[in-house]
């Protein structure tokens, strides 16, 4: 059920932040390679194992690809990419781009949407039309933010 799909993507998202809140925080830039290497293969493997969309799988002409799965997509994978070490920007991407606000910012928002899509599908406070356009704009917002950050960096 695509219900069930939305909440395996969340929390999957939350994991995925939250290991990178703590890379972000316990900064590994003085260690080795190695280390940094694991950190990085493992969120890598994470996001294509977790994130990665079947095309088979998808429903195309469901809003909810376009607008939440494809964009959630593509930016994990393209953060998770950016942990390699000798990826090109790599510091500059976790310190410019994605930082420890910018995660925490992200965690919450996708926190209180979830939360208010909780509120919703039991009808209490807000509808479910409203909610979709929240969280529409909401990683609009988040994905603008991330791009422009993003072309600095790499333009």
């Amino acid at each position: 059920p695509p219900h069930r799909d939305a909440l395996r993507r969340t929390i999957g998202t939350v994991i995925y932040l939250n290991l990178r809140l703590y890379i972000a925080i316990f900064d590994y830039s003085n260690e080795d390679g190695i280390r940094k290497r694991m950190w990085a293969s493992m969120l890598i493997i994470y996001c294509i194992y977790n994130f990665l969309p079947n095309p088979q799988g998808l429903e195309w002409q469901n809003g909810n690809t376009w607008i939440f799965i494809i964009p959630m997509s593509i930016g994990l994978l393209v953060d998770a990419l950016h942990q390699w070490p000798t990826f090109p920007c790599h510091d500059t991407w976790n310190q410019d781009v994605v930082d420890a606000k910018t995660l925490l910012i992200i965690l919450w928002n996708g926190l209180w949407i979830a939360f208010l899509f909780t509120l919703a599908f039991r009808k209490y406070f807000v509808s479910i039309q409203v909610c979709y356009w929240i969280a529409t704009a909401d990683v609009l917002y988040i994905c603008f933010k991330l791009g422009v950050e993003a072309w600095k960096v790499h333009f």
